[in-house]
């Protein structure tokens, strides 16, 4: 093959044209690549957000679900904490002037300190552990004085050291289940 040798004029040419090109591709024009780019965005965008957003979808479902829990669970040591301070209260009365209260059945004892262990926060947890405490030696120590009249009711002071602990770790439970269920709320708002 024969090469023409090039004027001074056509090779200045060339080597300015050459210069427009990317290195290493062949002149594409930039049309081609944008729609090129633009096909693969859209094939990418078009198979990852429904997986994206199922993803966030579950995550949201799973955090809503936990937090339901968590506020029937509070909800639960709430109420058993009223009813040991309806007891409280009932043991501190004047014994002659006591009247029979009828209190509503509680959840178990048991089944809401393994759910506060579950999903609670420790601040919760350690709270309500300091209640059951309080009241469990409370009443073991009314049970070893006896009763104080023959109709079998108890009596205590409000001087006595184990009611005031068991009046400290209601006031303590009360406000570490307002913080969390405060703390759940905020976090189910949704962002603005």
């Amino acid at each position: 093959m024969a090469q023409r040798l090039l004027s001074g004029r056509e090779r200045s040419r060339v080597v300015l044209a050459d210069r427009d090109r990317p290195l290493g591709f062949p002149a594409v024009e930039a049309t081609a690549i944008i729609a090129v780019a633009g096909l693969v965005t859209t094939t990418a965008c078009a198979l990852g957000v429904p997986f994206i957003q199922g993803r966030l979808a579950a995550q949201r479902e799973r955090a809503m679900r936990l937090r339901d829990e968590r506020l029937v669970v509070y909800t639960d040591a709430m109420f058993y904490m009223r009813a040991i301070q309806g007891r409280l209260d009932e043991t501190v009365e004047d014994p002659d002037l006591q009247r029979s209260y009828t209190w509503p059945e509680t959840p178990h004892q048991d089944l809401t300190t393994a759910r506060l262990h579950l999903i609670a926060p420790e601040e919760v947890m350690r709270r309500w552990d300091e209640l059951i405490h309080a009241w469990e030696v409370m009443t073991w120590n009314m049970e070893q004085d006896g009763p104080v009249n023959e109709r079998g009711q108890y009596h205590a002071s409000e001087d006595q050291a184990d009611v005031k602990r068991v009046r400290r770790a209601i006031e303590g439970l009360t406000v570490a289940l307002r913080e969390a269920a405060g703390a759940e709320a905020r976090a189910s708002q949704p962002l603005r």
